[in-house]
């Protein structure tokens, strides 16, 4: 293990440092735009994507008989969560592991991804339950959602017709932002589970897919008071195994990796 905690780029530096001090700068410096409402979304978003063109990192085993997805986070790309490949790979041989790239570059970070954009509205409104901020810039950005799952819709099952994996052989697990276009992307195809690491979840909620949702109590950007909002929410609607983690900040801790292979294997 090179650690307790997986703190590779984005899940505590990069992602933390994203949504709390990029914002903050922006605001420092007297920049007043609205990331959402300055963007042409059917140009600048909606007009560049090809089917199938998703950027993908794999790991193909020698027989495989399921698939593991993988969702990076707001402002990484899919390098980020290949990094947990070793990880999986020792206790799921029979893997395929894919972590798949958004194709829309992060309105604060060059460097990284995004799977549609965020605001400062929403970002504060996590951490005051402010449900309506939430919900308008989640409106906001639907269309870019809608085009982006049908994408990603794409890319999985072409995916698993390639190495003949049957969809109750697919996990999706995904972090932060990526978490919830996991648990959307499992109303598109019929998998076998969804595992959400620090998850922005989005609702329609229903579902009869086995769902895992792992959130750190101490988290400073989805704060853990916002994951009971949206637990209780998906508690209503469905089935669902919560757990809470002690004393961990918006990260994947070696806890959550080791009882996500535990699920899995059950």
């Amino acid at each position: 293990m090179r650690s307790m905690f997986w703190r590779r780029r984005s899940l505590i530096g990069l992602d933390v440092w994203v949504w709390s001090n990029i914002f903050l700068v922006i605001h420092f410096m007297g920049a007043k735009r609205d990331f959402i409402a300055g963007l042409d979304l059917k140009r600048n978003l909606l007009g560049n994507i090809k089917v199938n063109n998703l950027k993908t990192i794999k790991y193909i085993p020698s027989d495989p008989k399921r698939m593991v997805v993988f969702l990076h986070g707001y402002g990484a790309d899919a390098n980020d969560l290949a990094g947990l490949f070793p990880y999986f790979k020792d206790q799921l041989s029979d893997a395929v592991l894919v972590s798949i790239e958004s194709p829309f570059v992060c309105d604060v970070y060059a460097g990284g991804r995004q799977w549609y954009p965020l605001d400062d509205a929403m970002r504060i409104g996590f951490h005051t339950q402010n449900e309506t901020a939430i919900d308008a810039t989640l409106s906001k950005t639907m269309d870019v959602r809608e085009v982006v799952l049908k994408e990603l819709k794409n890319t999985v099952e072409a995916l698993a017709k390639a190495y003949r994996i049957d969809p109750q052989n697919i996990i999706l697990t995904g972090f932060s932002q990526g978490a919830g276009m996991a648990l959307a992307l499992s109303l598109m195809i019929d998998v076998a589970q969804v595992i959400s690491y620090s998850g922005l979840l989005f609702p329609p909620y229903e579902g009869n897919t086995p769902l895992l949702m792992f959130h750190g109590e101490s988290d400073s950007v989805l704060p853990f008071s916002y994951a009971q909002m949206v637990k209780e929410k998906i508690e209503k609607v469905r089935h669902l195994n919560f757990v809470p983690l002690r004393h961990t900040d918006h990260t994947i801790p070696m806890e959550a990796i080791e009882k996500s292979i535990e699920w899995i294997k059950k």
